[in-house]
């Protein structure tokens, strides 16, 4: 019997790997296509790497902030070099293809037989092979995104969130990486809505953006991304254990997650060893769901809100000093440092806003 048996080889079910690995359980990686590259554009607060931050393909020093007006914000920023955090969390961890089909908690039926071990994480993704949501996601975050190569673009540093832009109901934003001189990436995102723009809604207003910039060049690759914001905790008695997406770590507000399972990585590996009880506890220590809750509160204010009211949201956000904004950015703040933050923004905020934070408050 495995010490651990992990269904999913995206960065969730690797790193998880990876740490097992190195702490000597037997571990073994099950995944439909497992030598496929990861897809997905994947950056983050540098600070959130831990030892993985060669890993990058990416570095900005501070990165920008248009709500309208601009704020530089002083953190350092990354793009993740997908191929070469791949290589490293695969190192010495095994991995097969196959396709779970289902589970009692210790024993795997596959597409290629059973295979038994004492923890089983399901780290497939949002949707979850063995692990369910029991309700439906607070909205989705949509993206659409190109990556150009370009004579010239006028991006010096990484643009977090740029709101300037068409006058429509419905916010999006401009994220922006540039990739040297003449390549760089644009994504049209919205941030968190119940009903999620199409890809075609986004494109247009992407291609708007870059008509009025003067921006034009080859398409060198093409990103769209749709998942859940605020996806409900999954049950944590239940025999399988969910780690990433799969166990709704995403940041409710963001829908950032490559760092936080990094992280957590060892502290759930080191639970492995007593049990699925523990290790679903290790997954969402009791701070960390307290935590969560304040996040989910401050996500369900931004999905109401319009354009302008998204402006003076994250204006009066993103004046905070550096630590405080932080803090609610962190997926895993103290709560008391994250409460702490939100009074602050409370104290900021414009008289609009500071209703509504109220009326969510107390409902």
């Amino acid at each position: 019997m495995l010490d651990l048996l992990i269904l999913g080889a995206g960065p969730a079910g690797l790193g998880l790997a990876h740490a097992a690995t190195r702490l000597g359980l037997d571990v073994q990686v099950l995944d439909p296509a497992p030598a496929t590259p990861w897809p997905a554009t994947y950056a983050c607060w540098l600070d959130e790497l831990g030892e993985h931050k060669d890993c990058t393909a990416r570095r900005w020093a501070s990165v920008e902030v248009h709500a309208p007006s601009l704020r530089v914000l002083e953190r350092p920023y990354a793009l993740l070099d997908n191929e070469r955090l791949q290589a490293r969390l695969s190192e010495g961890v095994e991995v097969h293809q196959a396709r779970a089909i289902s589970s009692d908690g210790t024993r795997v039926e596959t597409d290629r037989g059973a295979i038994e071990a004492r923890v089983v994480v399901d780290a497939t993704g949002h949707a979850g092979t063995l692990v369910k949501s029991p309700a439906p996601p607070l909205g989705w975050q949509t993206a659409y995104g190109v990556l150009l190569e370009v004579e010239r673009h006028p991006f010096d540093r990484a643009v977090l969130m740029d709101l300037r832009g068409p006058n429509v109901r419905s916010p999006t934003f401009l994220y922006v990486l540039p990739h040297g001189p003449n390549r760089v990436f644009l994504e049209e995102t919205s941030l968190v809505s119940s009903r999620a723009p199409l890809f075609e809604t986004l494109r247009d207003r992407l291609d708007v953006r870059l008509e009025r910039m003067g921006l034009s060049g080859r398409v060198l690759e093409v990103e769209r991304c749709l998942f859940p914001m605020g996806t409900p905790l999954p049950s944590l008695d239940q025999p399988v254990v969910g780690f990433g997406a799969a166990a709704g770590m995403g940041h409710p507000a963001t829908g950032y997650s490559v760092g936080r399972v990094l992280n957590a990585a060892e502290r759930v590996a080191r639970a492995v060893r007593e049990g699925a009880p523990a290790t679903w506890r290790a997954v969402w220590p009791a701070g960390a769901q307290r935590a969560r809750s304040l996040q989910l509160y401050g996500a369900g204010i931004v999905e109401k809100l319009d354009l302008e009211q998204t402006r003076s949201f994250f204006d009066a956000f993103f004046a905070l000093p550096v630590p405080a904004w932080k803090a609610y950015l962190d997926a895993e703040c103290g709560t008391r440092a994250l409460a702490s933050s939100m009074l602050r923004f409370f104290a900021k905020a414009d008289g609009q806003t500071r209703g509504r934070l109220v009326i969510g408050a107390l409902t």
